[in-house]
């Protein structure tokens, strides 16, 4: 079990790294702060979701708990990971050890990977759709929107038409 210490000071850095990245200005600077938000929260919900799949120290030679220890690591790994898609574990929260600040940091690092996530597709595709501009674009103004029904072909056309799918919709 986590301590409510370890738990407290968990959401304090969640807390501060997205202040960090609210506080970066630059663009270089954000990207940066993107790759560091990133790790943080990756880390953070590594630390939150050990104790779920941790192994308990039975009858077993070093060499199996070092193992299970690995395996245990991975799958807080891919619970971790998981988050940044939407996938909600609350893992060794719901046992009835968990104390609230616990179930707390799990849910905070939830929201934290699934901000960064909207962040990251709202920077990837939000520009994109707000400026009209596509890849592989042949229009040459800068001033037709992608909803506009003079700019042909319309970007939800030509995604249909290039799309490499097999099979009926």
């Amino acid at each position: 079990m986590i301590e409510p210490t370890v738990s407290i000071l968990v959401m304090l850095v969640t807390v501060t790294a997205f202040i960090y990245y609210l506080l970066t200005t630059k663009s270089e600077a954000k990207d940066q702060s993107y790759a560091s938000y990133f790790l943080v929260i990756l880390a953070i919900g590594v630390i939150l979701h050990y104790p779920s799949y941790a192994p308990v120290a039975a009858d077993q030679s070093p060499s199996e708990l070092f193992v299970e220890q690995l395996l245990a690591f991975g799958k807080a790994m891919e619970t971790a990971l998981r988050a940044f898609s939407g996938m909600f574990n609350i893992g060794a929260a719901q046992q009835e050890y968990a104390d609230l600040a616990y179930k707390l940091a799990v849910f905070l690092h939830y929201l934290a990977s699934m901000l960064l996530t909207f962040l990251v597709a709202i920077k990837l595709f939000g520009k994109n759709v707000a400026t009209g501009s596509e890849s592989g674009s042949t229009r040459t103004d800068p001033n037709t929107s992608l909803l506009d029904p003079a700019s042909t072909p319309s970007f939800f056309l030509k995604a249909l038409i290039t799309s490499k799918s097999a099979g009926p919709l």
